[in-house]
């Protein structure tokens, strides 16, 4: 390399923020039995994480589990959900129990708290020691279990970023040991302001409890967890308990749940209001939850859950099924994850029926119905369901309490985790049996495999003495059957449920990641004449289409590959006749931020069973921030809505923009313009990672140390909309890339990573070397256009 003797440099100082105040907070989950104090499991992308549970526990399950604290602490099983089959070391898909929110109010380690510590979180371990190194986001976490041998696969606790998902400590066992042999981690103020070290007042983190093992020590347990100096967000839902009734069922009551999760120490007041095709006072009677300013529900100090309930009013009239919307009002004293639940009101579709539902319904479904069932009675229930299927098992049953468990009978139709074919599962003759074990098989078996989409019927026929016939009638658009007179499969059963109540369930279930459900109907037929059985079992088919909305892509934005958003508006069922579906669109984004008009309908031709809606996203110069956008359809007589909400598109704004809008909401201020006042352009602090509203945030740079010819700059890597380039040149007039000549000079300036912060920021070499000709001069600079 040549010796160069003089350089021009431009570039940048990283910036450390200042801790914030600091309030004293202090939150301990001691994981009292049965209280995982508002921990959820979440999913990983790609598997579905809902076969190893975590349980809050005093005990052992079934000695498969050896941890031991009276007291309470976290473990999981692995739970195959078609069979209640547990094993401790068994492999399974990962899983990860997720904490509420929190902001880290202080990580000054010289702060006096009275008597709190300085900012610190701690927690108990038990078992196995897992992978040293911390996974580097959620994403990257493997859908399916590792065997742990060798310590290499992921069971401990870290710390998360919500924003971006990534993992800043990584806390695991040092040695593998069960019995009482719980082992402290912690992680002191020292520790945590170098793992949030660049991260705004207010950023949220959450706790991850991660199994992502199988094998030997490929298990855990976690006890005792205390934050310091930490405060839990309330965050508030509302979801369905009891989602379909009827007039003139015997089950006239419908019910919704709210719930706040993270500080539960104050009272808390939600405003709620009804939206849908329901009306109070005509469908239903009037909400006792409301005050003069309209409805609320009220959260006394501690109570984590508050029920609203909704008795339908009957009537002779005949109507189209009518849903209820409970809907969160927005509020700054808490994060509304879940803003709304659907109840549904329907109209039986015939004499006996029990249930009429649309969906979709998410796996885990159990739709109550009335008990027909009784000593001496003889008669056929039937059912009816539309299954698509993506991964694991999917079944559509009957169950005699909303749960997996068949230890009081059964009877499922569909597929299991080990086989594809589709059977009929009979849990009425094999109670609390595997599925393996219950299993009937179809001839020829029609696999149930991922995109399909299935028509499912099955029929309990009772006789007087409690024996009888299951039978199931399948179709995937080309094989199986849907006539009556010749099911697909059919076996016996010498005895039917034991100990059931007033009501039984109807069973929409399977795997997490993708499966669901939709087209509910289950119908009471007395009596033993088959003439009216089969009436009944063609009554079960929906008569109006179902309509639903698909993403292709959740994101799109104004700058990148991806600058439409794209609606796919689909109708299951024949697709017969002309459709004309008004809608509209809601969201934060509006029609300014399209470059054409909001259409009001979308037509389907005869025939044509799903219609695209593209919208262009407009480039502005705006600092919007990321704005969401979803259809809503109106109701009709002429088709069916769903139950759940339809997805929303984030319509994402230019990077840069975007980060503007963080840094300094309200500003118009543009990427050359300097807001602080530092002599640098917004567009380099954005580059280099400091902050363009506080002056003393600047950026700079300089020759590496010991170095004469490589310049060193920080970088934002996340700052994606700029062009960066280090030039060269022996004038200051004329600046080349590298590997460009000048006459039989040839310059190459070669960019390495020296290290990257905790917020992210790296530190780059670039170092230039004249791999031909001779220069006496050189000079380095630093371009960052905006393009």
């Amino acid at each position: 390399m040549k010796a160069l003797s003089a350089f021009a440099l431009i570039g940048g100082l990283h910036y450390f923020a200042a801790p914030a105040a600091l309030a004293s907070g202090q939150t301990i989950y001691s994981f009292a039995p049965g209280d995982l104090g508002q921990w959820t499991q979440v999913t990983i992308p790609g598997g579905d994480s809902l076969d190893r549970r975590f349980f809050a526990t005093g005990s052992n399950f079934g000695n498969r589990i050896t941890w031991t604290d009276p007291a309470g602490s976290i473990g999981g099983l692995v739970v195959t959900t078609a069979d209640n089959v547990d094993s401790r070391d068994g492999a399974h898909n990962a899983a990860v129990l997720r904490s509420p929110s929190f902001v880290l109010n202080g990580t000054n380690p010289e702060a006096n708290l009275g008597s709190f510590s300085p900012t610190e979180i701690s927690f108990k371990l038990l078992a196995g020691r897992g992978n040293a190194t911390a996974p580097a986001n959620f994403s990257s976490l493997p859908a399916v279990s590792v065997s742990n041998a060798g310590d290499a696969a992921y069971l401990g606790v870290g710390l998360r970023r919500a924003g971006d998902d990534a993992y800043l400590l990584w806390g695991r066992r040092t040695t593998n040991e069960q019995g009482n042999a719980w082992q402290t981690v912690t992680w002191n103020a020292a520790a945590l302001t170098a793992a949030t070290a660049g991260d705004a007042p207010g950023t949220l983190y959450t706790l991850d409890l991660i199994d992502a093992a199988h094998g030997s020590w490929g298990w855990m347990a976690m006890d005792s967890l205390t934050m310091i100096d930490a405060d839990s967000l309330v965050s508030v839902s509302v979801s369905p308990l009891d989602t379909v009734g009827a007039e003139t069922s015997a089950d006239q009551d419908l019910s919704v749940r709210f719930t706040r999760t993270g500080n539960l120490s104050a009272a808390l007041e939600v405003p709620f209001f009804l939206e849908g095709t329901a009306s109070e006072f005509a469908d239903f009677e009037e909400i006792s939850n409301h005050d003069e300013t309209g409805y609320v529900v009220s959260f006394p100090a501690g109570q984590a859950t508050a029920d609203v309930l909704v008795h339908i009013i009957p009537n002779e009239t005949a109507e189209i099924d009518r849903s209820v919307r409970f809907r969160i009002v927005e509020s700054s004293e808490y994060a509304a994850t879940a803003p709304y639940a659907d109840l549904w009101i329907s109209d039986l579709p015939s004499a006996g029926g029990l249930v009429s539902a649309s969906g979709p319904f998410a796996t885990g479904t159990y739709l109550p119905i009335q008990n027909p069932f009784s000593d001496g009675t003889a008669g056929s229930l039937l059912f009816y369901g539309e299954g698509n299927h993506a991964t694991g098992f999917l079944v559509l049953g009957v169950r005699g309490v909303p749960l997996d468990s068949s230890t009081n009978g059964g009877f499922d139709i569909g597929r299991n985790g080990g086989s594809a074919g589709a059977a009929i599962f009979d849990y009425l003759d094999n109670k609390g049996a595997a599925s393996a074990t219950a299993r009937v098989p179809g001839s020829p078996e029609i696999p149930i495999q991922p995109g399909g989409h299935y028509t499912v019927i099955g029929e309990i026929e009772m006789h007087a003495d409690n024996t009888g016939n299951l039978r199931a009638w399948i179709w995937d658009g080309a094989n199986g059957s849907l006539d009556y007179a010749a099911p697909h499969i059919a076996t016996p059963f010498a005895a039917g449920f034991t100990g059931l109540g007033e009501q039984i369930f109807l069973r929409l279930d399977g795997a997490g990641g993708g499966n669901s459900w939709t087209n509910a109907r289950a119908i009471w037929v007395a009596g033993t004449d088959e003439a009216a059985r089969e009436a009944a079992f063609l009554d079960l088919a929906p008569v109006r289409p179902f309509l639903h909305v698909d993403l292709p892509v959740n994101t799109a934005g104004e700058f990148g590959a991806n600058t439409e958003v794209v609606f796919n508006i689909v109708r299951s069922g024949p697709p017969e006749g002309v459709l004309e579906v008004p809608f509209e669109f809601i969201g934060t984004a509006t029609a300014a931020d399209f470059t054409v008009p909001f259409p009001t309908s979308v037509s389907f031709a005869d025939g044509q069973s799903s219609v695209q809606c593209v919208l262009p996203i407009l480039a502005d110069t705006l600092y919007e921030g990321d704005e969401v956008i979803a259809i809503e359809a109106q109701s009709s007589m002429d088709w069916l809505l769903p139950l759940t909400g339809l997805p929303s598109a984030t319509v994402a704004d230019r990077p840069f923009q975007g980060w503007m809008a963080s840094q300094l909401p309200g500003s118009s201020e543009g990427p050359e313009d300097d807001s602080d006042g530092d002599s640098w352009a917004n567009v380099l602090e954005y580059f280099f990672g400091s902050l363009p509203g506080d002056p003393s945030s600047i950026a700079t740079s300089g020759l590496a140390a010991g170095e004469s010819s490589t310049l060193r700059f920080q970088r934002d890597p996340s700052a994606s909309d700029v062009d960066a380039k280090v030039l060269w040149s022996t004038d200051l007039t004329n600046w080349r890339q590298s590997g460009e000549s000048e006459g039989s000079l040839t310059v190459t300036i070669t960019e390495t990573i020296v290290e990257t912060s905790g917020a992210g920021i790296q530190t780059v070499d670039a170092a230039a070397e004249v791999t031909a000709g001779d220069a006496t001069e050189l000079f380095l600079r630093l371009s960052v256009d905006f393009p």
